[in-house]
């Protein structure tokens, strides 16, 4: 069904724009128009393309994870010159929208950096479950331990994995053999505001020395950012923080600094009894006294758990949308990032 409804879409879309009906035109002919999927690329395109650039933003509310291109969205993204998405599986509509315009230049974001596979980070989280358990039952019965670490192992695993990933099933969102939260990632970010900027020129070769100049301003941020990351978690090597879905691996593994994920890659559906409770006892484990819960979005869960353990609960953002007061108040990649850097560090800190 939804299949059917995007190729509708596509084609009403592709009636539309060639009609010139749509109403989302860009007004200005004179700057470069570009469309990006989400807030991180919007930002890129802001500060590199500055008033030589007009720029729309597709997921402006709800859940990235779960967006689906409505068909004023194909209108402006068939009207614009370029479409800049994260890539690595991110924007699973891309595919659909190039079948309707199969020349479309897009920017995936994404491309040649080194990706995570989520079959590693399911692995590794499997392994120290498994190792958890044959610890816990290695006083008991050792054959019964091995045993059961290879049965766990073997077919409990083969079983989720099977399940996760080829079942869809409703309030599910995945996105596929990668993590692609690379944005997150301050250092990888950097590659991928140095791609917008060759790409904006590349398309507009006259504004080459104003995307430069441009562009030096924002890496040089970028690149204080990256030092204030360095700084703050190369000393918390082995340390755990909880975060509402699985979205942080970029940002906390090259420091040794591990993810406890109230949900998954995707940041869709809500933890069921069993899962809380495999958090709540893994913070025992580990001293963990912070339960993270996403930026503009309900505690709740993050509440549930933390009143468990007598701990605390903090804000983190993927960046993925941003609220109305954050934009007006000018709110960008820079400063949330820092506000992350903040809240990861004094909940290490105890603060």
């Amino acid at each position: 069904m939804k299949r059917a409804k995007l190729v509708l879409l596509l084609c009403l879309a592709l009636i539309l724009s060639a009609c010139g009906k749509g109403g989302n035109e860009v007004k200005d002919t004179n700057k470069l128009s570009v469309v990006t999927s989400f807030f991180p690329n919007y930002d890129m395109v802001k500060k590199i393309g500055g008033d030589k650039v007009e720029v729309v933003n597709l997921t402006q509310t709800g859940d990235a994870h779960t967006f689906e291109p409505k068909i004023q969205d194909m209108e402006k993204i068939y009207d614009s010159k370029l479409l800049v998405v994260n890539g690595a599986g991110f924007e699973p509509w891309l595919d659909k929208v190039l079948e309707g315009k199969k020349d479309l230049n897009v920017l995936k974001l994404s491309d040649g950096l080194e990706l995570l596979k989520t079959a590693d980070l399911h692995n590794h989280e499997d392994e120290d479950h498994d190792h958890d358990e044959k610890d816990h039952d290695h006083d008991h019965d050792h054959e019964e331990a091995d045993h059961d670490h290879e049965k766990d192992s073997h077919n409990e695993h083969e079983h989720d994995h099977d399940e996760e990933h080829d079942h869809g099933h409703e309030g599910h969102h995945h996105h596929g053999e990668y993590d692609p939260h690379t944005w997150l990632s301050p250092k990888l970010y950097a590659k991928m505001l140095e791609k917008t900027k060759d790409k904006l020129i590349e398309i507009d070769t006259a504004n080459k020395d104003y995307y430069t100049e441009n562009y030096n301003k924002a890496a040089k941020e970028v690149e204080q950012l990256i030092k204030e990351y360095d700084e703050n978690l190369s000393k918390y090597s082995g340390k755990k923080i909880v975060t509402p879905h699985e979205a942080f691996n970029y940002m906390l593994h090259e420091y040794g600094i591990e993810q406890i994920a109230i949900e998954g890659i995707n940041s869709v559906a809500e933890p069921n009894a069993a899962k809380m409770k495999e958090i709540v006892d893994k913070m025992k484990e580990n001293n963990v006294k912070t339960v993270f819960y996403e930026y503009n979005k309900s505690d709740k869960v993050a509440k549930s758990i933390a009143n468990e353990i007598g701990g605390n609960v903090k804000e983190i953002t993927t960046l993925e949308v941003i609220s109305d007061k954050d934009a007006s108040a000018g709110a960008d990649y820079i400063s949330l990032m820092k506000m992350n850097l903040k809240n990861i560090v004094d909940s290490f800190e105890g603060k």
